[in-house]
């Protein structure tokens, strides 16, 4: 009977060390602060719903017309990655 109940413990006990292992991905995390919540409501007035996209070769070709065509439907802010700003501004 005493071994019945010494097992039963230590598959109590593994069970649990188990389930706390199962967690230790969440250790990192952290609760928001108040001016975590504040610093994302500036961003969110300033920016909106918006997504940012970096488009590389907006100078020419066509990174020019996924950048125009990323513009035009108005849901990204769009910055264009080029070697030659002048060639861009033409």
């Amino acid at each position: 009977r005493i071994r019945s109940a010494e097992m039963k413990t230590t598959v109590v006990f593994l069970l649990l060390l188990q389930a706390v292992h199962g967690f230790k991905f969440m250790s990192g995390w952290k609760m928001p602060s108040y001016q975590d919540m504040a610093r994302e409501v500036a961003v969110q007035e300033k920016f909106g719903d918006k997504k940012l996209v970096v488009v590389t070769g907006t100078s020419s070709g066509l990174g020019r017309k996924t950048a125009l065509a990323l513009l035009r439907t108005g849901k990204y802010h769009v910055i264009g990655a080029v070697r030659d700003v002048d060639k861009m501004e033409a």
